[in-house]
């Protein structure tokens, strides 16, 4: 399996970064059906830019993100722990 570059956002780790990311990812002609976020911030703003389009989640786009960001949102959404040394 190939990963195409087009669907891989390169950004700060910042809410802001995730928002427009995500924004630039939807805007594809394919855009993707699930999104995996490598921080809490990255997370909150690739919801908040689903959620600005009206997008359901998890029907439209699954969204999978770092635990504890989802206390924050009202979203379905699957989180994942990374134990400490890993």
């Amino acid at each position: 399996m190939s990963i195409d570059p087009n669907l891989v956002a390169h950004c700060e780790f910042k809410q802001s970064a995730g928002n427009l990311a995500m924004e630039r990812l939807l805007d594809l002609s394919a855009p993707p059906t699930a999104v995996f976020a490598a921080s809490n911030l990255l997370t909150l703003g690739a919801l908040q830019a689903i959620h600005a389009r009206n997008l359901a989640i998890p029907e439209r786009i699954a969204v999978w993100g770092r635990r504890h960001a989802l206390g924050h949102v009202a979203a379905a959404a699957a989180d994942y722990h990374c134990p400490a040394g890993i």
